[in-house]
């Protein structure tokens, strides 16, 4: 197998008091239908938001005549990774083996008005770490829009060396001999299913002689994709390698409610989202089937496929990750929109109004929370 290299590209191409849970917000609340068990499963108001995307963008939609996002800018259409929170950002290996920094979850992305989507990572960053500067990272995603260099911050220098070290080889946790390892999120596929999905994907790679050692579905319940149907599949391919790939349900995009044009269909939708988050040197191992009549995103599980996660960090690490990764965003966004006019448009928001719409909309998720939880 070639070996991993570090090549770490980043997408190509004040402190305010954090808002209590009894104050009211001035935002307009909407009726939207929250899975309990999601909400259950929620830990705190952040994890709360990361649960409902399309909640967030619902709540926009509705108070676009109150939010500055809004009146004061354009809303320049572009394309949105759509659930742009500050653990939804990772380590992906790509096809050549070198790795990326970028957003690794495009089960939301679409067109929308991209300021939408920069201001669901200001709102997420408020609820994980309340003193967190906007105007930083509002500087940040400029830099990254712009294309001025910045550093990458040490903490995603190491773990890009060590998703290096883990490569493309499956977590040992997740085998038990030749077979995946059950638990009490996992159960059988149906053996009609399961010729299926050996089926098309003998087809689709028989270029590379795949051979399919296990298949398994599993669940989850948390997250903005809790209670989709998600399927395991080990393979072996002409390397000889094992290989771990899921198969995940693709819905609707949340960014539908402010969507600003035509949401292509789902193989072209997520491709679309691919390039503008990994350019093409994405894993071939990405792909669109449709399973069980519904369509399912592939992709793969390597190992040293490493997601952000804000409780392995403390707050001063968290605060330079966050501010990169609104940079890498700035980067994706700059691979859709004029970003002459955009940066221009942007000015229009000044500090206090990116401060009163995070706010606002901290103050009605939090209290949106403690009310479903109570």
């Amino acid at each position: 197998m070639k070996r991993l290299t570090l090549a770490l590209v980043i997408n190509f191409l004040c402190f305010s008091s954090f808002a209590k849970s009894n104050e009211p917000s001035n935002l307009s609340d909407i009726s939207f239908s929250f899975d309990q068990s999601k909400v259950d499963a929620s830990e705190d108001s952040f994890h709360f938001l990361r649960s409902f995307v399309g909640y967030y963008y619902g709540l926009l939609s509705k108070n676009s005549a109150i939010l500055n996002i809004s009146t004061k800018t354009s809303r320049t259409p572009g394309w949105c990774v759509g659930d742009s929170h500050a653990e939804n950002y990772g380590i992906l290996i790509q096809e050549n083996l070198s790795v990326m920094f970028t957003m690794n979850d495009l089960d939301d992305s679409g067109p929308c008005p991209v300021a939408y989507d920069f201001l669901r990572i200001l709102v997420s960053s408020r609820l994980y770490l309340p003193s967190i500067n906007i105007d930083d990272i509002v500087k940040s995603y400029k830099d990254g829009l712009a294309g001025n260099k910045i550093n990458t911050p040490s903490s995603i220098i190491s773990l890009s060396k060590d998703a290096i070290k883990k490569g493309t080889d499956i977590n040992s946790s997740k085998l038990d001999g030749n077979k995946l390892k059950r638990n009490k999120d996992s159960s059988e596929v149906d053996s009609t299913l399961k010729q299926t999905i050996v089926a098309r994907l003998e087809s689709t790679f028989s270029n590379e002689k795949l051979k399919v050692l296990d298949i398994i579905a599993t669940s989850k319940v948390g997250g903005g994709s809790g209670g989709l149907q998600r399927y395991e599949v080990l393979i072996k391919n002409n390397e000889n390698s094992i290989i771990l790939l899921e198969l995940k349900e693709l819905v609707e995009p949340s960014i539908a409610v402010v969507k600003t044009a035509i949401i292509p269909d789902q193989s072209s939708r997520i491709k679309k989202g691919l390039q503008f988050t990994q350019g093409n040197g994405f894993s071939h191992y990405y792909n669109v089937f449709i399973v069980g009549g519904k369509s399912m995103l592939l992709r793969p599980k390597f190992a040293g496929n490493l997601g952000i996660t804000l409780a392995d960090s403390n707050s001063n690490d968290n605060q330079e990750i966050i501010l990169f990764e609104a940079y890498v965003l700035g980067r994706i966004h700059a691979g859709s929109v004029n970003t002459k006019n955009y940066l221009a448009d942007l000015e229009n928001m000044k500090k206090s109004d990116w401060e009163s719409d995070v706010d606002s909309l901290v103050k009605l998720f939090i209290n949106k929370y403690d009310l479903l939880k109570k």
